[in-house]
């Protein structure tokens, strides 16, 4: 992503590299268009994979010249790496870390600061990777999320000047091949189990460099180059047509290996009709300054979408934000990336001090904003997630301990939105109640959902853990009543499939409702063979945005743009929201399964309530508050409800 701008021919001179250029611009503009969220590129992601291919093709043609003449000397390439990383990302990071200061709430400030300490560091892979996902729906409102690419480019040009250096040329490119196709082992095998850890981490992604330091070794031998000059247009199919096509496979997978295939073809075939082309010049000069513009673009970005809470952004907002990104992008680059990078050698110390200074300010800098950003009343939007420990996400197993009681009388089974609910359950009825609740897993017991191959594990280990609580019921005699509680849109999402103990089936939107409700019939009836009574506790009315968040900047005093900036839930949104999911609830009701539904106690006079003396009674989106909890329960006196309409 940062590498020089210039490659080397095989006749050994420098000479510019237009397409090489444009493959950056391309990349570059691949990213931008998806981060903007105007889904045309729906893998605009896999941009970062081309730069990649790029960045392992030229720094293992820099490293094999100057090893191969016997004037490398680590201090001069890291010198150089500096020279021509730093400066941008330093200026990056402290006008992010000032927009940041009245941008972000306490509790995100924290998360900046350790983001900016790592990407410092250039370890920033793995901050994010225990703080996010890349595609989690956190991830659009995190700052610096996009520092993880170039962790992981300079994690890798610590190791090639190494394995160049201590290796002779014939061992070296055996050992490079080796290890570039063991990392793509691991990333296929790994990615299906761990896809959060798989794309944040160099073993598992150094391939992709891997393949564009392969491509700079072969690059000196005729027969390959006259093979990819052979295969060049289906190559730049390739490049411009899978970025653009949706794709259910977890990334990095087959999707990220044939576009770095395809990238390394276009790099060996080095065509001067494809340089001289009418669209290679435009996408050569966005090349020039791809590094700041991808510098610049993601902070803009997430402090909007912060602002406004919401990742889906008006068109308005959104085009004003690319022009902006290229705008902002193109005077990093001729202000800060381009001068600094011509630092002469005389004044290399000066730079290099000068860098220090600014790193050392960019770790102090952030730790002082938190320290001195008074610190919000917990209290008010404290969430209790049952009993403690009890939302359980690990392995599929019966909890232990989760229970009031060794007798417990109602058995609350279902997602995090069944366990957010317990306080409120509890402080309206006498019964002992047990807690068997696990993140992101209906209480159905052979029906689940997957957003994506990449939930392929998930999905196994709720269909294994819901046929264990069937299995643990069978010994639990005092259980009479069991609360079925989840947030049952995720089963009517079109673009998910479901998952049975048969296999993944893609079910057509039309049936959808239909099969949602029957898996829950078909559950209540299984319930009751066990002699089990039955009732469904619907969720309470839902936001479109993170209310949760909403309270906190105005708890704080920060700046609320858009439509929800009065931190309430809207009818005409939440309406529509939550529409599929009531009549598919109703229709189960219909069936002789009771629903309890939280908004007839919550929405009584029309407008929903989100708020109780002045307090929120959400979490975010959708999670109540500890006050949220005891409101919706007592609003619809929901023991009571559950005990005497349980069926």
């Amino acid at each position: 992503m940062a590498t020089d701008d210039r490659g080397l021919q095989d006749t050994q001179p420098w000479a510019f590299r237009a397409d090489i250029q444009a493959l950056r611009g391309l990349a570059v503009l691949l990213v931008l268009f998806y981060h903007s969220g105007l889904n045309w590129v729906r893998a605009g992601y896999l941009g970062v994979d081309i730069f990649f291919v790029v960045s392992g093709f030229l720094i293992t043609r820099i490293i094999a010249r100057d090893v191969d003449a016997g004037r490398f000397r680590y201090k001069d390439f890291y010198y150089h790496r500096a020279r021509r990383i730093l400066p941008a990302a330093f200026a990056m990071l402290l006008l992010t870390t000032i927009a940041a200061a009245g941008v972000l709430t306490t509790s995100q400030l924290v998360d900046f600061r350790d983001q900016v300490v790592s990407s410092v560091l250039f370890v920033s892979n793995m901050m994010l990777w225990s703080q996010t996902g890349y595609f989690s729906r956190e991830a659009w409102q995190q700052p610096l999320l996009h520092m993880w690419s170039l962790a992981i480019e300079e994690q890798y040009y610590i190791l090639m000047p190494i394995a160049m250096m201590l290796l002779r040329a014939r061992v070296r490119n055996g050992v490079i091949a080796l290890a570039t196709c063991l990392s793509l082992v691991l990333c296929l095998a790994f990615v299906w189990q761990n896809p959060a850890a798989t794309f944040f981490f160099l073993p598992t992604r150094g391939w992709e460099l891997g393949i564009g330091s392969l491509a700079a070794i072969a690059a000196g031998q005729a027969r390959i180059r006259q093979l990819a000059s052979r295969l060049l247009w289906p190559a730049a199919i390739i490049v411009l047509l899978i970025p653009i096509v949706p794709s259910d496979l977890p990334h990095p997978s087959l999707a990220a290996l044939s576009v770095c295939v395809a990238t390394a073809t276009i790099i060996l075939a080095r065509s001067a009709r494809l340089s001289n082309s009418a669209l290679i010049r435009p996408l050569a000069k966005v090349g020039d300054f791809s590094y700041s513009l991808y510098l610049v673009h993601w902070p803009l970005f997430a402090l909007t979408r912060v602002l406004y809470m919401e990742r889906d952004l008006p068109m308005g907002v959104i085009g004003s934000l690319m022009l902006a990104s290229l705008g902002a992008g193109y005077l990093m680059y001729r202000v800060v990336e381009t001068p600094l990078r011509a630092t002469p050698p005389d004044q290399a110390r000066r730079l290099i001090g000068g860098l220090a200074v600014a790193a050392a300010v960019l770790v102090i800098l952030p730790v002082v904003l938190v320290e001195f950003r008074p610190r919000p009343d917990q209290r008010v939007l404290a969430q209790v997630m049952g009993f403690k420990g009890c939302l359980k996400e690990g392995a599929p197993e019966v909890a232990v301990g989760c229970g009031q009681s060794r007798a417990p009388e109602i058995l609350v089974w279902g997602d995090s939105y069944a366990a957010h609910i317990i306080p409120g359950l509890d402080a309206t009825t006498s019964r002992p109640i047990e807690q068997q609740t696990r993140a992101m897993c209906g209480p159905m017991a052979d029906f689940t959902e997957r957003a994506g191959m990449a939930e392929q594990t998930k999905a196994h280990r709720c269909l294994t853990w819901n046929a264990a609580i069937l299995r643990y019921l069978v010994a639990k005699p005092s259980v009479q009543v069991v609360v079925l509680a989840a947030r049952y849109d995720r089963f009517l999402n079109p673009e998910a499939d479901i998952v049975s103990s048969a296999g993944a089936a893609q079910i057509p939107q039309a049936r959808r409702s239909a099969a949602a409700a029957d898996a829950i019939l078909d559950t209540a009836r299984r319930l009751r063979a066990l002699g089990k009574r039955v009732v469904v506790i619907a969720p309470p009315p839902m936001a479109s945005y993170d209310q949760g968040l909403c309270w906190e900047r105005k708890s704080q005093h920060l700046p609320r743009l858009g439509r929800f900036a009065d931190c309430r839930l809207r009818p005409d949104l939440h309406a529509v929201l939550e529409a599929p999911t009531i009549a598919m609830l109703a229709h189960v009701q219909r069936r002789g399964v009771p629903v309890v539904f939280l908004a007839q106690g919550m929405c009584r006079t029309g407008q929903c309530v989100s708020e109780w003396n002045g307090r929120p009674l959400y979490r975010d989106a959708g999670h109540l508050t500890a006050l949220g909890s005891l409101f919706a329960a007592k609003s619809n006196d929901l023991g009571r409800a559950v005990w005497e309409r349980a069926r």
